[in-house]
């Protein structure tokens, strides 16, 4: 049922579910820093499962209702390959690792010799003979893809008829706790997540659950987590894996933008989420 409300909220499910998925793909990458063999795997899934958005919004969300086919047949037939460079880089990326069966990619870390030192994660991959960071480049290709799926989403109607809706609901009577904690990347300018700084998600957030997680990139480098501790209805409390005596709430500036206000403790209010 979880799954079927969500797919009936969104215009473009499926899509965005694949989306999601790759998102999920670079977050578990920077996470656990894989090199070699365990690089590649993870390599080849990410830019697999990016690549893979487009032709689900075309075989699965294109089939929900008349619109949805006039309106992705239409952004099908005028987005060219040539004319985002961003597509480009998807396509290239994943025709290079499942049809030539080469993908000119790379990581390396490194870390001090004490204990606890910052271990320094790089992942780089060649386009066209250029060496490229792909952290950067994926990021891109993903936000490219939100772009897009915004703009169809504009002419697309609030409802209709899911083309499954006579199927078995394989999430009926789920447990809601049983569901996997939602994580969520994001970047600010910020040098530290502190009173009055503000991050960006390139996805709206939806509302949070106890555990739920914002992995939070400082431009131009550095990373902190925030872990919702406390949630109920809209309101939740957030822990900083990093100040762990420091709790926020993070107030809605638009649907891409908040602001962090630090609190003393106990309950603070995500609003409008």
């Amino acid at each position: 049922m979880i799954e079927r409300e969500r797919k009936i909220a969104e215009k473009l499910p499926y899509a965005r579910r694949y989306l999601r998925a790759a998102r999920w793909g670079l977050d578990d990458l920077l996470d656990k820093k894989p090199i070699g063999l365990g690089y590649l795997f993870h390599a080849i899934g990410l830019l697999s499962t990016l690549r893979a958005c487009q032709h689900v919004l075309f075989n699965r969300d294109r089939k929900l209702s008349p619109r949805h086919e006039e309106v992705i047949g239409a952004w099908m037939r005028s987005t060219k390959l040539k004319q985002f460079p961003e597509l480009d880089f998807i396509t290239k990326a994943r025709n290079t690792i499942l049809k030539d069966a080469s993908f000119p990619s790379y990581a390396t870390r490194s870390e001090g010799s004490w204990e606890g030192a910052v271990i320094d994660y790089e992942t780089a991959h060649y386009l066209d003979g250029e060496r490229r960071d792909l952290e950067i480049d994926v990021r891109a290709a993903m936000d490219w893809f939100e772009r897009q799926l915004a703009e169809i989403e504009a002419q697309l109607p609030t409802s209709y008829e899911d083309d499954e809706s006579d199927k078995p609901d394989a999430f009926t009577g789920m447990d809601p706790i049983s569901i996997s904690p939602d994580k969520i990347a994001a970047t600010t300018i910020a040098p530290a997540i502190e009173d009055g700084a503000v991050i960006n998600f390139a996805r709206r957030p939806r509302p949070w659950r106890h555990g739920d997680i914002i992995e939070v990139f400082h431009k131009p480098s550095g990373r902190t987590t925030l872990t919702a501790i406390e949630s109920q209805s809209l309101i939740c409390t957030w822990k900083s894996e990093s100040v762990a005596t420091k709790r926020f709430r993070i107030e809605r500036v638009d649907d891409h933008n908040y602001r962090v206000i630090q609190i003393p403790g106990g309950w603070g209010e995500m609003n409008d989420r």
